[in-house]
């Protein structure tokens, strides 16, 4: 049975635990908590930028992101979500890259550090944090737009192996702290 979500200004209001609940405060204050706590910093040790270099931008687009999930999450399994179109050049290698410097195991880990923010993480919306940060980064820059870049310099051939050096993740991107292997 879903039940009719709250308006925007009144979900922004209510009172939640911030900051693993050592502290009241308001939703907008817990999700921007997650946002430049959490997430930014998460895409920035990545190596990403977001596309506008306002970050204050982009947070207010994450708070009416996680909105919608609450929206969703409220609508039952019925509604579903999608992530707009990117802001960004979208080529296929930009999406291989972000999926291999924002993998699932590094998605994973992330989640595991707030996973008191049971308002998305740990719902079956959390994936969409992924598509959100996708939508919003800047897929030229840093060690994820200098490898774009170098795969389609070496699907032109005009890029050397001495060029590729140093840009591809240190070999244990895709393993995760508890592996084996």
């Amino acid at each position: 049975m879903s039940m009719k979500p709250m308006k925007y200004p009144l979900w922004l209001k209510q009172t939640v635990y911030v900051s693993k609940g050592l502290a009241e405060g308001t939703m907008e204050e817990a999700m921007l908590d997650f946002f430049y706590n959490g997430i930014s910093p998460w895409m920035k040790g990545i190596g990403y930028t977001w596309i506008i270099g306002e970050e204050k931008y982009i947070a207010q687009k994450f708070l009416r992101f996680a909105y919608e999930c609450y929206c969703a999450l409220k609508q039952g399994p019925t509604m579903d979500i999608y992530a707009p179109e990117p802001m960004h050049r979208n080529l296929p290698v930009d999406r291989e890259t972000f999926e291999i410097y924002a993998d699932i195991p590094r998605f994973m880990d992330f989640l595991d550090h707030w996973s008191f923010r049971e308002e998305i993480v740990g719902t079956r919306v959390e994936s969409m944090i992924r598509e959100f940060c996708y939508t919003w980064i800047d897929v030229t820059s840093g060690k994820p737009g200098k490898w774009t870049q170098a795969t389609l310099d070496m699907s032109d051939e005009h890029c050397s192996d001495e060029d590729t050096t140093n840009m591809f993740p240190d070999g244990n991107w895709s393993r995760r702290k508890h592996d084996l292997y």
